[in-house]
C-alpha cells in the first residue's frame, strides 16, 4: 500500500462518499482527519480490506516539482 501523510482517501462506502486526509501511519495505524475534521484512527490491515473491496480511492497531492 503506498499511502503517506497528506495523501487524501475518497471512502466510497455504506452508500455515500466521504474524504478522509491521512495525518500519518505507525504502528501498523492509519491516523486520519475525516470531513468533519475529527482525528480517528483504523488499522491499516482494516483499510487494506477496504482498498481490496474497491471502497477506497488513493489521491495523492500533486509534487511541486513535477
Amino acid at each position: 500500500m503506498d499511502i503517506q501523510g497528506g495523501d487524501k482517501l475518497l471512502i466510497l462506502a455504506g452508500g455515500r462518499q466521504q474524504t478522509w486526509v491521512i495525518s500519518a501511519i505507525n504502528n501498523n495505524v492509519v491516523k486520519y482527519f475525516d470531513e468533519m475534521n475529527r482525528y480517528q484512527q483504523m488499522p491499516i490491515v482494516r483499510l487494506q480490506e477496504m482498498i481490496n473491496n474497491h471502497q477506497v480511492e488513493i489521491l495523492h497531492p500533486l509534487d511541486p516539482a513535477d
